[in-house]
């Protein structure tokens, strides 16, 4: 009877401890996480506000820029300075990350009981950081979910990241401004569309380069359960490659004309560009007069309508959505 006793006690402390200790873990993972999110930031405007709190429980945002001629440093944040004035108006909290895009793609996940995860986050892939950042944000703001805005080469690297195990539950929304989700064609777009050099890691695996493997694993599936996903693109991007993804709790939209400058032909009459006129990655057309460029994208007025627009929905963009 005391050997059982015994055991009863020592069974009921550890279960005890236990309790108690998986908090304190996921707290101290948390704290490493934000201060290491807190040394990847990225310069731009009005974001990056640590004390921010999301107003009316909401969920904050995370941009992700692309790539850039010095890997890791966005080359000009302003496009992203208008647009986190129109989120921080609308009561979310914005955080810009400055990752290394110039490394590979694929996801590889952090160590969290790594102490010194600050100091050796900063040399690790852009996912890697990714991962961080997304869990320090949460954790600074205490929110369950994050959305993303992904412009260029950081549309590939979102969902790569998502590929992570648990990383599709801390998502709500992504939506990708002119992203090569299907890679880039070299010989139909300069590679100044992406700032790419191939001997980069990255750039071989957004250029097909490497027989299409990593395009394979970041499209199987293309669109993550639990995520809502909105793609917009332009002309000189699906010239590059197809910038939309296609699933459950998608939309697609195309912004600006049908033919671009050296291109006159109607891009939607090209047949090989079918999937812009059907298939489950056919976009809805809107301002079809108003021009707008790769690089400038996310500080586009019809652009940040839409973003605005499919932050407030509980899916993706709506269809009734007209930004111009």
């Amino acid at each position: 009877m005391l050997k059982r006793v015994a055991l009863a006690a020592v069974t009921a402390a550890v279960t005890a401890a236990l309790v108690t200790s998986t908090p304190a873990m996921a707290d101290t993972h948390g704290e490493r996480a934000e201060k290491a999110a807190r040394g990847l930031v990225a310069p731009v405007q009005g974001a990056n506000d640590w004390a921010c709190k999301p107003r009316d429980g909401g969920r904050p945002v995370i941009f992700v820029h692309g790539a850039t001629g010095v890997p890791g440093v966005p080359a000009d944040p302003g496009p992203f300075a208008e647009l986190t004035r129109k989120l921080t108006e609308d009561g979310h909290c914005v955080f810009a990350l400055n990752h290394n895009w110039f490394l590979s793609m694929y996801h590889a996940a952090p160590n969290y009981d790594d102490p010194a995860l600050d100091l050796t986050v900063r040399v690790a892939p852009s996912t890697t950081q990714l991962d961080v950042f997304v869990r320090g944000v949460q954790h600074a703001t205490g929110a369950d979910k994050v959305h993303v805005i992904a412009h260029s080469l950081g549309a590939p690297i979102t969902r790569s990241y998502l590929k992570g195990s648990g990383n599709a539950a801390r998502v709500d929304d992504v939506i990708s401004l002119g992203g090569p989700n299907h890679g880039i064609d070299a010989n139909s777009s300069p590679l100044t569309l992406i700032g790419c050099v191939p001997l980069l890691p990255a750039c071989p695996e957004i250029l097909k380069l490497d027989g299409g493997r990593f395009l394979g694993y970041v499209n199987d599936p293309e669109a993550r359960p639990g995520v809502s996903y909105t793609s917009i693109g332009i002309n000189e991007e699906a010239w590059a490659g197809n910038p939309f993804v296609a699933g459950e709790s998608t939309a697609n939209v195309f912004i600006g004309p049908a033919a671009i400058a050296g291109k006159t032909d109607d891009i939607f009459a090209d047949p090989n560009h079918r999937y812009l006129v059907e298939g489950p990655h056919a976009p809805r057309r809107v301002c079809e007069a108003e021009p707008v460029t790769h690089q400038q994208e996310p500080a586009n007025p019809h652009v940040q309508t839409m973003v605005l627009a499919a932050l407030r929905a509980s899916g993706p963009l709506p269809d009734d959505v007209v930004p111009c």
